[in-house]
């Protein structure tokens, strides 16, 4: 999730990157949906349950800094010393 600062998008703005490298508008309830369809596709497949294809997505609004969040996949805490 790619967060960026818009100073003149008084409401938030999703996006996300298709296959074909190109970013789309979309409405945060449809890339929920998309991320829960991808989910259900890699749970159907027990040999495989990530894949190495990102799902990126970009956010800008007013009121949101520049920052980029990265999901780690089966990370669940921080590994002991």
């Amino acid at each position: 999730l790619r967060m960026q600062y818009n100073p003149k998008c008084h409401e938030p703005k999703w996006f996300l990157v298709g296959e074909d490298g190109i970013e789309r508008p979309m409405r945060l309830d449809e890339i929920q949906e998309y991320i829960d369809q991808e989910n259900k596709r890699l749970e159907r497949d027990p040999m495989r349950s990530f894949d190495p294809k990102e799902i990126n997505i970009r956010m800008e609004y007013k009121h949101c800094p520049n920052m980029i969040l990265i999901d780690t996949p089966g990370l669940i805490a921080a590994p002991r010393i």
